[in-house]
């Protein structure tokens, strides 16, 4: 490919709610669709991935450094989820 550079041949793009190593961001509503099994892999993957962000970021430059704000947002929410739904589980489970 003459004229094409390797940064031209390296970058993508990337659609607004795909992070860099492929994680879709979700929103609330569809993260509160997920059964917990998906949540726990869902966190899992964004920890790696916020792990991945992290070491790249000390040692080279980020592309998108708002992808680490992201992850660490998105594992947050998956969080508070799971904390409301292991309170209304008790909530239910305990009588009055």
């Amino acid at each position: 490919m003459i004229g094409v550079g390797v940064a031209d041949a390296i970058i993508e793009p990337i659609h607004s709610n795909v992070t860099r190593l492929g994680l879709v961001m979700t929103s609330n509503s569809e993260l509160r669709e997920m059964s917990d099994e998906q949540l726990e892999a869902t966190a899992a993957e964004a920890a790696r991935e916020l792990f991945q962000l992290r070491f790249q970021s000390q040692s080279e430059r980020l592309n998108t450094p708002s992808d680490i704000r992201k992850n660490r947002r998105l594992i947050a929410r998956i969080k508070t989820i799971q904390t409301e739904r292991s309170k209304a589980a008790e909530a239910n489970s305990t009588p009055a």
